[in-house]
């Protein structure tokens, strides 16, 4: 099987709940293609659904080290709960940096600003 059919199963597998097995098939992706970051990208995406925070982060880590201009994979990281709120902040500087028009990440942004009581940053 390919690494994009295993990919495209995995994707399958996730959105119908079966997170072991999708983990499975992604992981099959990423180590026939371990220069793709979407391949590591879903795979960090189903680790946590797992609830494994600290391997999706590390995987993330994984994919911007492949393509770090790409903004989903910032967005992705500053979602994670493992990250200081310090460290999500940046994450979706960086993703915003790389595409403004992402509104969902904008959004996690100014939610977090408010959260820290920076009610400026948040509307700006």
């Amino acid at each position: 099987m390919t690494a994009d059919a295993l990919h495209g199963e995995g994707i399958a597998l996730w959105r119908s709940g079966r997170l072991d097995d999708a983990l499975d098939r992604l992981g099959r992706a990423v180590d026939l293609v371990p220069t793709e970051p979407a391949y590591r990208n879903s795979f960090a995406l189903v680790l946590a659904a797992r609830g494994q925070d600290a391997a999706a982060a590390s995987a993330w880590r994984a994919a911007l080290a492949l393509d770090p201009a790409l903004p989903a994979l910032w967005s992705n990281l500053g979602e994670s709960r493992k990250n200081t709120a310090a460290t999500a902040a940046v994450a979706y500087g960086r993703a915003l940096a790389a595409d403004p028009h992402t509104a969902a990440t904008a959004n996690n942004l100014a939610n977090l600003r408010l959260a820290a009581g920076q009610t400026a940053a948040a509307v700006e």
